[in-house]
């Protein structure tokens, strides 16, 4: 029985060896104190059957202390281990160094007594005919019974306080340690009360070690499945899951709140959803599948993925149904908001400049013998206006503008804003209403109401002979046609022909050649006097007409608007005051100081260049008297952003230099121009005048207006006076000076110092 017993033992050993390695392999902080353990166990297990094997009671008394000595080592390992286990360490540093100490002390004496014999002793003895090794306790031997006891003691309470704290999937993995741990400890007891020949413990103690290696390494399934359940049920997708015969074995609360909210109840979702999957998804044939489905949430539609995966063992054999409803609204409004964005125009909706152009393409494409036209809008002098009333007006401006493009709701008809302030519409011919056009392009000087600010808005349209061209070159075309009117005010609408595109490369060739015309001094100086009532000269204006070299003689009309349009008149209007200082400094060197020059500043040289300072510096570099140089400036100029315009005009006369408001009576508040700065003359242009079917009426505003600036200490200039009645008139109601044809028409500088020096 003995022999028999100790075979068991060491085939038992290789099982703690067994866990012993495979602890190793999943390395935790676990390990090196579980290994010190099995280490101790291993060793104790290898005394006791060397001590039942000893052929001499010498040799058997040696290998009983070994063998307590090693219990004494386990019993310490094992509180070591329980103290890390249960997360106790901190609260059990004193008594992990207190039992230390008292556990090396004891290992001494036991190792001593094999020389001492004072603990215990062996004697041969017989159990019913078996001989074997008794061991005879002396009493100094229940200290060391003490020693033991009191660990196991500890470890047992520290097991019992861990299983009271432990949430209830732990508590049986606890509970299973303890009870085998008791058990180890309970035949210990038992052997040594009954005086049997073996102790059984140690097979206790080797399920122990079982039980650690288990526990450690494979989580038990009750666990596992209550972590996961945990964690699928608050998570935000829904599951449901099915075993094999199509049986609802599961359904989280997202999953839940779902079927709650369609109708459905998750007690019979077998019936309701799982049918309605099985009819519409070959389960029996995919593994894998997934699709989209709308359903609602409290009371909203949301957009959901649906996830189906077929669930396998190991051998590959089916053995349920997975499905994931993930709740994909956000991505899939993240998606339509991004490309909304992408393909309309953050500010005013409207297409963006390629998605229109492409959706253009579409749509001739799609029914190519519909007549139709590409329009394009643009509103003149835009960056003027956003300069003057700023971004936030501008950006209004532009948002009303798409409002009213989008009213036009015909068939196939699209907007999309193209750049800035440029706006394109593809609208079929049927549909399109140039006179409702021109009524709502009015409505946007609503925008800017109570302002003294004109608004202006051209619309190019282009009539769409060849549907195989591109959008974009239907659309440049529509733009030439815009643009060929650009200082005409009065016309809104302007269709393409073939004049308008002879118009626009005459206007580009123009402009090309603007740049060698300044450098190559081909802009030339006229002037045309402006008489006294007595016939003398007494000042100029200085007008613009360019000698080129091919075409010859170039008067304003021909090239002014296109200076204008292209932002290059106030590069001419600073060539035309250099000429005008520089002429004024000739005469004033000839001695010639009577007569004064008037030079034109236009509204957009007070955005694009400094005014004072170019003029003030101009008037040091010739050497000039400014009180010679004239300031012309329209009243129509005025009238928008008039503050700071009058503000520059007012430093400008403090420095010398006169001003002369032009044009007047053909603004909108002429009294107000007149009360917001003090000119010191006015011009009354004649030709405003002789609109006037009424002759006496005429006459009354004639001497209104004189009668008026002359109240405000100003001269009255009446230019364009044509005829010899027109002049006496003007005499006879006090008009101070004239200039037009009558006296003479513009003349070359050469030509006028000629006549009147």
């Amino acid at each position: 029985m003995i022999n028999l017993y100790s075979c068991v033992l060491l085939v038992m050993e290789l099982v703690v060896v067994f866990c012993y390695v495979q602890i190793g392999k999943n390395r935790n902080e676990y390990t090196a104190a579980l290994r010190r353990l099995y280490s101790a166990g291993m060793a104790a297990v290898l005394f006791d059957v060397l001590f039942m094997q000893a052929p001499t009671a010498k040799a058997a008394l040696l290998c009983n202390c070994l063998y307590y000595i090693a219990m004494d080592w386990v019993l310490l390992f094992m509180m070591y281990f329980i103290f890390l286990y249960t997360n106790s360490r901190g609260k059990a540093r004193l008594m992990r160094v207190f039992f230390s100490g008292i556990t090396t002390a004891d290992s001494v004496q036991l190792f001593v007594n094999q020389f001492t014999e004072h603990l215990f002793t062996v004697r041969q003895a017989d159990y019913h005919g078996m001989a074997y090794w008794d061991t005879v306790f002396f009493p100094l031997h229940y200290l060391h019974m003490g020693i033991c006891y009191s660990m196991s003691i500890l470890v047992a309470f520290v097991l019992v306080d861990k299983i009271r704290r432990s949430p209830k999937p732990y508590r049986k993995q606890h509970i299973t340690i303890l009870a085998v741990f008791e058990a180890v400890l309970l035949n210990n007891a038992l052997s040594y009360l009954d005086k049997l020949p073996i102790d059984t413990s140690l097979f206790f103690f080797i399920l122990l070690a079982v039980a650690f290696c288990y526990f450690l390494m494979v989580s038990p399934r009750e666990v596992v499945e209550s972590i996961l359940a945990n964690v699928v049920e608050d998570i935000d997708n829904g599951i449901v899951c099915f075993d094999f015969s199509g049986k609802c074995i599961y359904v989280n609360a997202g999953a839940r709140e779902i079927l709650q909210n369609n109708g459905m109840d998750p007690g019979q979702v077998q019936d309701s959803f799982y049918m309605e999957w099985i009819r519409t998804h070959a389960m029996d044939s995919v593994d894998y599948e997934y699709w989209d489905k709308e359903y609602t949430v409290e009371g909203q539609s949301h957009h959901f993925q649906i996830e189906f995966q077929r669930l396998k063992d190991s051998q590959n054999a089916t053995i349920g149904y997975f499905y994931k409803l993930t709740d994909k609204t956000k991505e899939a409004e993240d998606f339509q908001e991004g490309r909304y964005q992408a393909t309309h125009d953050r500010l005013t909706g409207l297409y963006t400049q390629d998605y229109f152009f492409q959706k253009a393409e579409e749509i001739i494409r799609r029914d190519p013998e519909k007549e139709r036209y590409m329009v394009c809008t643009d509103i003149k002098n835009f960056r003027m206006l956003i300069e003057v009333f700023g971004e936030e007006m501008g950006d209004k401006i532009l948002v009303a503008q798409a409002a009213l493009l989008k009213y036009t709701n015909g068939e196939d008809c699209i907007q999309g804003r193209i750049s800035g302030e440029k706006f394109a519409m593809l609208i079929t011919k049927e549909h399109f209403n140039a006179e409702m056009t021109v009524r709502n392009t009015g409505r946007l000087q609503y925008r800017i109401d109570g302002k003294n600010y004109k608004l202006n808005l051209t619309m190019g349209v282009y009539h769409i002979e060849d549907p195989a061209e591109s959008p974009r070159e239907m659309y440049e075309k529509a733009c030439m046609a815009a643009q060929s009117q650009e200082n005409d005010y009065q016309k809104t609408v302007v269709y393409y022909d073939a004049k308008v595109l002879q118009q626009i490369l005459k206007e580009q060739s123009m402009t090309e050649e603007f740049e060698n015309g300044l450098h190559g001094r081909q802009f030339r100086m006229f002037l045309q006097p402006q008489m006294d009532s007595q016939g003398k000269v007494v000042g100029a204006e200085v007008l613009a007409r360019w000698q080129h070299p091919k075409r010859g003689l170039i008067f304003p009309v021909d090239f002014l608007s296109v200076v204008e349009k292209s932002g290059l008149i106030s590069r001419l209007d600073q060539y035309m005051w250099e000429l005008a200082a520089e002429r004024l400094r000739q005469w004033k060197e000839k001695g010639i100081e009577n007569v004064s020059i008037s030079v034109n500043v236009s509204a957009k040289d007070f955005y694009y260049i400094d005014i004072y300072g170019t003029l003030t510096g101009i008037a040091e570099k010739y050497g000039i008297d400014p009180a010679k140089m004239n300031l012309e400036v329209s009243e129509m100029e005025l009238l928008s952003d008039a503050e700071p315009k009058i503000a520059e005009l007012k430093k400008l006369q403090a420095y010398g230099f006169p001003l002369q408001i032009d044009n007047f009576g053909k603004g909108y508040s002429s009294l107000n121009s007149l009360q917001a700065i003090q000119a010191d003359s006015l011009k009354i242009d004649m030709r405003l005048l002789e609109e006037m079917q009424d002759a006496e009426k005429q006459k009354k505003i004639l001497n209104a207006i004189i009668t008026m600036a002359h109240t405000l200490d100003m001269e009255v200039i009446a230019e364009s006076v044509e005829r010899a009645e027109q002049a006496q008139v003007l005499k006879e109601l006090g008009c101070n000076l004239f200039q037009g044809y009558f006296f003479s028409k513009p003349l070359a500088v050469e030509d006028f110092e000629a006549k009147y020096f």
